[in-house]
């Protein structure tokens, strides 16, 4: 077994073999982006609140502390109706329509704001203040349910109280919590973890060679105008930057089909071309002397009538900006980033002279 986070895997089932827990043990088997979801999306908002303070309390109510069992085999069913796939890093879960995307987690109170409804979250990349965090839990009036991405979780069962429960499933160094009054949803969330093995629901692979390197350009295609008619945009978020001893780069992914899959491809090739100003070929941009940091890039795949073609976008806080088919860079326009930022609510950030885009 080569792979790192198989061994990790492998390991921690050996070393908790003889803790494993009896069937009896077991509890009972039993993001305002609603519309996008219910066209094949995958989204995730970012939460990365305290992740040391729920590793240093979360045992205090530790039901079981059983390592999750060995991934079903990378063979990606369709989800049942009414639910739909979420990445994050190597792992895809299944959620119902109607979960949210939310800056939400059982620490929400480090954030303040009670979500609308059940939500989907992930680390974020930015700074949160750890003096805000409150207790464990919300109060039972202000919970809702959540499916949490994260890393240093404890898997296992906890009881919350009035019937809420929290279950954790860990695949080596990333997990996903689970927090609900519903067992039976719970249920069928965690069971539906799996390690994504070559590419997840949507088509993304959990790193790219765009990560970390601002020189990388697309190799695939003949370049959008040679394209004709597209049918389908798989859209992938990573990274921008990652290392050997981070986990795989991807933070979300999503898709385009039909009518809005055809409209971003059309306003894809309308879109102006923009001089290589240095993002595409090199770390530092001339025209404003700075470094290039991308907090998040965009991977594109259309699919059309005359073949495939990968595209990268990239949202440096300052410098060139646009969307590259490795002939030729477009500018960012409304008709096209509108659309792709909705479907997978991604990047996190998005620097200011792009934001009027997204109105």
């Amino acid at each position: 077994m080569n792979d790192p986070t198989e061994t990790l895997l492998a390991q921690s089932l050996a070393n908790h073999a003889t803790e494993a827990p009896s069937d009896t043990s077991l509890l009972a088997d039993v993001h305002t982006r609603l519309g996008r979801r219910r066209r094949a999306r995958t989204a995730g908002a970012a939460v990365l609140a305290c992740a040391a303070v729920a590793t240093a309390i979360t045992g205090i109510n530790n039901l079981t502390n059983e390592v999750a069992p060995s991934p079903a085999p990378a063979t990606v069913a369709q989800p049942a109706k009414g639910w739909h796939w979420e990445s994050y890093s190597n792992i895809q879960i299944q959620v119902p329509d109607s979960w949210q995307d939310g800056t939400f987690s059982h620490l929400w109170t480090c954030r303040g704001g009670k979500p609308a409804g059940p939500t989907v979250g992930r680390p974020t990349t930015g700074i949160v203040p750890m003096m805000a965090c409150g207790s464990l839990a919300p109060p039972v009036a202000e919970r809702v349910s959540h499916a949490f991405f994260d890393y240093n979780l404890q898997p296992g069962v906890f009881a919350r109280g009035n019937g809420w429960t929290e279950e954790a499933k860990v695949f080596g160094a990333v997990g996903v919590s689970v927090f609900t009054d519903d067992d039976a949803v719970r249920r069928q969330i965690i069971d539906s973890a799996q390690l994504i093995t070559g590419t997840d629901a949507y088509g993304c692979a959990p790193s790219s060679p765009a990560v970390g390197n601002t020189r990388w350009r697309p190799e695939t295609g003949d370049g959008v105008a040679a394209m004709g008619e597209v049918k389908s945009i798989q859209i992938c978020a990573y990274r921008g930057t990652t290392s050997a001893n981070q986990p795989p780069p991807l933070v979300a992914s999503a898709q385009l089909t039909g009518d809005d899959a055809r409209a971003v491809g059309e306003a894809l090739r309308e879109a102006p071309e923009i001089p290589d100003r240095g993002v595409f070929s090199g770390n530092v941009t001339a025209a404003e002397g700075c470094q290039v940091s991308d907090s998040e890039i965009l991977v594109l795949r259309l699919r059309g009538d005359s073949g495939e073609q990968e595209v990268v976008s990239r949202f440096a806080q300052c410098g060139a900006t646009g969307f590259d088919d490795g002939l030729m860079v477009r500018q960012l326009t409304k008709p096209v980033l509108k659309p792709v930022v909705d479907a997978i609510n991604r990047p996190e950030f998005i620097p200011p002279a792009l934001q009027h885009l997204l109105r």
